[in-house]
């Protein structure tokens, strides 16, 4: 079955065009009747619609364009280098829900590209070429690109060396997750992340060669 095309729909916009123009509503009936009662003699019963109409338009388009330039105004004093901003994941959701995970992959790679420091938007891409379009190979260099990034914490490094010693087992790459584990338990002594991984490489290490002798 197709999967079913879900429309591009940006619902903050629309949200801010129904709040301008909601609150238009009400200055915009009250002045428009006001002004239409010296302009009925000459329009009749269309003055009474027509500048009510106008009114409010006039009035809900100045709030929508004032509110848009307040705000970008404001995001350029808190952010005047165009950041730190979060990257935004909701067309890859779209995309993966359609079914389209190419899509989706070249959507991340976007991401990745406006937030370069970010490690998000690589472990996503690592994740979904992991676990969607299998890809272990490339999924791992996401891995390390994510661990990696300079704004990765050390927690999050660590979790982040964990799935990829998780997916080298599961690869049946025991070398390089032998190698991994040794680094995660030198960078990480001392923690409990250090412990589990010195644990993890030495019985992994012994069941490899057990299972690797002639």
């Amino acid at each position: 079955m197709t999967p079913r095309r879900l429309r591009d729909v940006d619902a903050a916009t629309r949200g801010r065009w129904v709040r301008a123009f909601g609150w238009a509503v009400f200055p915009g009936v009250f002045m428009g009747f006001a002004l239409a009662v010296p302009l009925s003699g000459t329009w009749g019963i269309w003055a009474f619609l027509l500048v009510p109409l106008a009114i409010t338009t006039f009035v809900g388009g100045a709030t929508l364009l004032l509110s848009e330039g307040v705000g970008a105004a404001f995001g350029f004093v808190a952010h005047p280098d165009g950041g730190p901003v979060r990257p935004d994941y909701s067309r890859v959701e779209a995309l993966k829900l359609r079914g389209d995970l190419e899509g989706a992959k070249r959507a991340l790679e976007d991401e990745v590209a406006r937030h370069p420091d970010h490690p998000e938007p690589c472990l996503r891409l690592a994740r979904l070429l992991r676990d969607d379009l299998k890809h272990p190979d490339d999924a791992l260099a996401w891995f390390r690109t994510a661990r990696d990034a300079p704004n990765t914490s050390p927690s999050a490094a660590a979790a982040i060396g964990r799935e990829m010693v998780e997916l080298l087992c599961k690869t049946d790459r025991i070398p390089a997750a032998l190698t991994e584990l040794a680094r995660l338990a030198d960078v990480h002594a001392g923690t409990p992340m250090g412990t589990w991984a010195d644990e993890e490489r030495a019985r992994l290490k012994v069941a490899w060669m057990e299972n690797t002798d002639p």
